[in-house]
């Protein structure tokens, strides 16, 4: 059951990114604004949606508020998204590719993921979501590349 809790735990993560992704996120008044280009990789199939949710501290990583998020249709292997207006810092990405296009993150009935996800800095599952602490990276002035890998 340990491992059943665990996979809940993730899964829960990852469906919190829909009903966020579904709500209007406010632009930031941009000073010295910056971009991420977010490059998705290892997508298997050309289907469905990618669900992309973006946070800018350990708070609001935790508590599944990003600051911004994307519902982005698949159309390529080859899949980029870009969030804008952003301020120069600390952020995190949760990540999971709705093959299906039915709004979650579809699982087994131990709670294992049947969709792909993915976390920022590949940031790895252990016992849970990743930490903040192994999914943080650096948005600087300009635009900022990273690249994150469905499992």
């Amino acid at each position: 059951t340990d491992m059943k809790t665990y996979m809940n735990t993730v899964s829960s993560a990852l469906i919190s990114v829909i009903a966020i992704a579904v709500s209007a996120f406010p632009v930031a008044e941009a000073g010295e604004a910056s971009a991420a280009k977010l490059q998705i990789t290892n997508i298997r199939s050309v289907e469905g949606n990618m669900m992309i949710a973006l946070f800018n501290s350990e708070e609001s990583w935790t508590a599944h508020k990003p600051v911004q998020a994307r519902v982005i249709p698949v159309t390529s292997t080859d899949f980029e998204a870009v969030f804008e207006n952003l301020e120069p810092g600390t952020y995190g990405v949760k990540v999971f590719q709705d093959v299906n296009a039915d709004g979650k993150l579809n699982t087994k009935l131990t709670g294992i993921p049947k969709e792909p996800y993915a976390f920022s800095n590949d940031a790895p599952v252990r016992f849970g979501p990743p930490k903040w602490e192994d999914a943080q990276f650096e948005i600087k002035t300009g635009e900022t590349q990273h690249s994150l890998t469905l499992k």
